[in-house]
């Protein structure tokens, strides 16, 4: 069985909201992160920044 690998870059960002839009850019997060769990895909975050920066 040959066995293919198939990568995807996700960036997620918040808009104009202040802490609304970070709040809803880490559930969103949260949600590909429980998705890719539960499918056994591997998901690495390659960077992330704190609710605090902006």
């Amino acid at each position: 069985m040959e066995s293919s690998v198939m990568k995807l870059h996700i960036e997620i960002r918040p808009g104009e909201g202040g802490q609304d839009a970070r709040l809803l850019v880490e559930r969103q997060a949260t949600v590909y992160l429980r998705y890719a769990e539960r499918h056994h895909l591997t998901a690495d975050i390659i960077e992330s920044q704190s609710a605090g920066h902006g």
